[in-house]
């Protein structure tokens, strides 16, 4: 097993405990505006031709 300095694996641990927490927020925006969405109909239109100007 290599040899691991406890501050850098304290400090990767702190990371990944900041990612954890990070994920776990767009999580719940994620949630969120699937909720407030959900009853929105998506349709696909096309892209009106641009006015020609005179």
């Amino acid at each position: 097993m290599p040899n691991v300095n406890k501050h850098e694996l304290h400090a990767l641990i702190v990371e990944i405990s900041k990612l954890s927490n990070n994920i776990d927020e767009l999580k719940k925006k994620r949630d969120f505006l699937l909720d407030k969405f959900k009853n929105v109909q998506l349709t696909e239109e096309k892209p009106k031709s641009p006015v020609k100007s005179l």
